[in-house]
């Protein structure tokens, strides 16, 4: 799926899909698989699809963890893959947060 724009992001996400985590700040979760639990106009939260006991699945109540998506400087779209940077970086310095791909059903 080619990703275009934020707002594109934002309105899939609230879908639920799947993600595959395709980088990340933490190299021990490239590679997850999760899913997006709830979305809103800045983010999304996520967990590990299939592991609801998973230390990450079960942060805010069960929503997951949260990435937050609040402005398009700090995100790179190329091809299928969505970069978020940190949002408390200025966007030059591309602190990564976390890179991911949508998952489509099939």
């Amino acid at each position: 799926m080619q990703l275009e724009s934020r707002r594109q992001i934002l309105r899939i996400m609230q879908e639920n899909p799947k993600i595959e985590i395709t980088a990340h700040r933490h190299p021990e979760y490239v590679g997850q698989v999760r899913r997006i639990t709830m979305s809103d106009n800045e983010g999304f939260y996520s967990v590990i699809d299939g592991q609801p006991e998973h230390e990450l699945s079960r942060r805010n109540r069960g929503k997951g963890s949260y990435t937050g998506m609040w402005c398009s400087k700090h995100l790179v779209l190329k091809n299928d893959i969505c970069t978020v940077y940190n949002h408390r970086k200025e966007p030059e310095e591309k602190e990564l947060f976390l890179a991911f791909r949508i998952i489509e059903d099939k």
